[in-house]
């Protein structure tokens, strides 16, 4: 894992900043800066700081997945708290140091000022660590591939019990099962299955609704293994859908191809947004695409960039991004329809591989050759 290295960006992000050490707490950019995969503890990472923070649970873990940092053990015979511990670690006659802002609550906060040494002050970083981690490298990029190839392959298995009559709650109980059967630690987040009238919530979660014949049903599941997620939705159905709901899909299915066309280097994220939302304003249906086209993925299920209306993020060799457009009407249906791709030199390529069921066919097997 290239942790040194992705420290040393850090530090250079720091004193572009003027800060003099990050008190680092997220798990997610834990884990990208040290490897540490427990669930508590602080980096305080800088020119003169390169330790971890971290209680008894966690001092042979550290030991193992992140030994190059020097390990500062909590006991609470020496110290209030954690947080208190790793102020104390600060080195230096005066000083910024800097914070996850958006992540720390103000109890945190608060605390950490009053332990402060002398002459150190603390101050709100945005999105410091999630900057370097918008682009993959290629350790990453295996990962994120094989979390995408258990949600592929789990999809695939729970569609065999995909029929009319079986509720929304049992067909994602076998997806979910699928999932960690095939090598993931857990979902990646709750998996929506959002049958009909559901649909017309984007996070519908899940019901115990009766799946019938002829409706849309919105899946959105993803897989999280080894610290990365894949996020995917497919839109199915069993039966034959009628005049409407095949206008709804296909218009869906189209905006979003012309966007995955769209994506490449040098674009901006807001220009891969307004290809996806003008061809549902062009199919009538621009006023109930509600949210942004997608987000970026990888340690986290949202992380950098946004991929929004509002983005001017320019699209770089190793993002990788979200894509999906839906439409939600409601009292009636919803249809989405998204993939996780990674922006190449010259365009872009699929992370998540899932067939997508054909107008015409009765189940979503038929795709796939079943």
């Amino acid at each position: 894992m290239r942790t040194k290295e992705r420290r040393q960006k850090l530090l250079a992000q720091l004193e572009s900043k003027g800060v003099d050490a990050l008190l680092v707490a997220t798990p997610e950019n834990r884990r990208y800066l040290s490897g540490f995969s427990g669930s508590a503890g602080y980096l305080l990472l800088g020119p003169q700081h390169n330790q971890i923070v971290a209680d008894g649970r966690y001092w042979a873990q550290c030991a193992e997945q992140c030994a190059d940092l020097d390990l500062v053990k909590f006991r609470q015979e020496d110290f209030k708290s954690l947080i208190d511990c790793a102020a104390a670690q600060i080195s230096g006659d005066s000083g910024i140091l800097g914070v996850e802002g958006r992540n720390m609550v103000v109890a945190d906060f608060q605390a950490l000022q009053r332990a402060l040494p002398e002459g150190w002050s603390v101050q709100s970083v945005e999105s410091c660590v999630e900057d370097i981690r918008q682009l993959k490298d290629q350790e990453e990029l295996e990962l994120m591939r094989r979390a995408a190839q258990i949600g592929d392959q789990a999809f695939r298995k729970a569609l065999e019990c995909l029929k009319e009559g079986i509720r929304e709650r049992d067909f994602c109980l076998e997806l979910e099962y699928q999932m960690q059967k095939l090598g993931a630690r857990k979902p990646a987040f709750d998996s929506i299955v959002a049958s009909g009238p559901n649909g017309a919530f984007p996070h519908a979660g899940v019901t115990d609704r009766v799946i019938q014949k002829h409706e849309l049903i919105t899946v959105d599941f993803g897989a999280y293994r080894d610290g990365y997620n894949s996020d995917i939705t497919r839109t199915i159905w069993v039966g034959q859908l009628n005049e409407r709901n095949r206008f709804i899909y296909e218009s869906v299915r189209q905006a979003q191809q012309r966007a995955v066309d769209a994506v490449k280097p040098g674009k901006t994220c807001k220009e891969i947004d307004a290809v996806a939302r003008q061809s549902l304003l062009d199919a009538g249906l621009g006023e109930y695409f509600t949210h942004g086209l997608g987000h970026g993925i990888g340690l986290a299920v949202h992380e950098l960039p946004g991929v929004r209306s509002t983005s001017d993020v320019v699209l770089e060799p190793g993002m990788v991004i979200t894509i999906e457009p839906g439409v939600y009407i409601p009292g009636e249906t919803g249809c989405r329809v998204e993939d996780s791709v990674l922006v190449t030199a010259d365009g872009c390529e699929k992370l998540t591989r899932s067939a997508y069921q054909e107008v015409g066919q009765s189940h979503p097997l038929e795709t796939v050759g079943a």
